[in-house]
């Protein structure tokens, strides 16, 4: 291992405390119920946030099941977080703005963080929840792709993961689900966001659906 790719174990440890805290505080979790999901004491736990105490594998895995992501998931973006001495944003959106942007009630908008490994969704707007039954509590910290119940094939989600790669805006067509099962032909548009050095740090997606007319049903 080159002196460039040394990683002091302080400085891991320090950025995987911060990981956790801001992930903690993303999904809304206070650390007493983390604590006690995660089955630890909560003085143990905030030990661990302030980087004061080493801990094992098993008790990441624990973290990170409570947390809604993987050890790895974890790991990986304190690591991006150390070597690119990004430091972790107050990511606040004037409601007011928003919805005179948006002006229909049946658009939806939702903010990726593509600086975490598992690019969690951080922001929706009020009308997410109307579109597709989930709250905002139970989208953040998710990965945008539980919209779509497996279905990661599409040409659609194709054609954004394309553009964010290359750092430009789509506008596509995507299947997604409603919380009760039921299927929206939602037309999709992405734009990235990018940092001072042209690295795409957020996404931000307008979508709208509507329910798929499978010509079996009988209304009434």
């Amino acid at each position: 291992m080159s002196t460039k790719e040394y990683m002091e174990p302080e400085s891991l440890l320090k950025g995987l405390s911060e990981t956790i805290r801001y992930r903690r505080k993303l999904l809304k979790i206070s650390q007493e119920d983390l604590s006690k999901n995660a089955g630890f004491a909560r003085g143990y736990l905030s030990d661990i946030e302030r980087g004061a105490r080493s801990f094992s594998i098993k008790n990441l895995a624990r973290l990170s099941n409570v947390l809604k992501t993987t050890p790895s998931a974890l790991l990986a973006t304190t690591e991006k977080r150390i070597k690119g001495g990004n430091i972790y944003a107050d990511f606040r959106v004037d409601s007011h703005l928003i919805f005179a942007l948006l002006g229909k009630s049946d658009k939806a908008l939702v903010i990726i963080d593509t600086k975490e490994a598992d690019f969690p969704i951080i922001y929706v707007s009020d009308s997410f929840a109307v579109i597709s039954g989930y709250s905002g509590e139970e989208a953040r910290g998710r990965n945008f792709s539980f919209l779509l119940r497996g279905e990661l094939y599409q040409d659609g989600l194709k054609a954004i993961c394309l553009a964010v790669e290359n750092k430009t805006s789509c506008e596509t067509t995507l299947k997604l689900y409603h919380k009760d099962g039921k299927e929206l032909l939602s037309v999709v548009s992405t734009s990235p966001v990018l940092d001072e050095n042209g690295e795409v740090t957020h996404v931000v997606c307008l979508y709208h659906g509507a329910p798929v007319d499978h010509g079996d049903s009988v209304e009434g």
